[in-house]
């Protein structure tokens, strides 16, 4: 399951840095307000589970918070890191600091659906 979950963890990671580095020629979803932070959101919440899972797997005895606090800042190293690749190395994407913070947000919340399963999971 450990190859699983990390293989799983390094390919999502991929396909979001291809996705934001790449130029797209349709409009997908039309001209839904806000459409590209939705999709940054859903991004950043599974980039989060699914490398919680992988760092939860290699070192099961680290503390919850510790864990979760890791995999939240390497989901916000990773986003910033691609914003500031989007603005120096493409020409049709720019980096967007409320790209970064639909990241967070998605990130975050992905925090804290983990911690209170684990905390409901532990408790009942």
């Amino acid at each position: 399951m450990r190859k699983l979950n990390l293989s799983l963890a390094l390919i999502w990671s991929l396909l979001i840095g291809i996705a934001c580095l790449i130029t797209f020629n349709a409009d997908v979803g039309g001209k839904l307000p806000y459409k590209d932070k939705f999709v940054h959101f859903v991004f950043y919440f599974l980039f989060t589970i699914l490398w919680f899972r992988t760092i939860d797997e290699i070192v099961p005895r680290q503390a919850l918070l510790k864990k979760l606090r890791n995999v939240f800042l390497l989901g916000f190293v990773y986003g910033a890191g691609i914003e500031i690749c989007q603005g120096l190395f493409t020409k049709t994407r720019s980096a967007d600091i409320f790209d970064v913070l639909a990241n967070s947000v998605g990130g975050l919340t992905a925090v804290l659906l983990l911690y209170y399963y684990r905390n409901r999971k532990r408790n009942g």
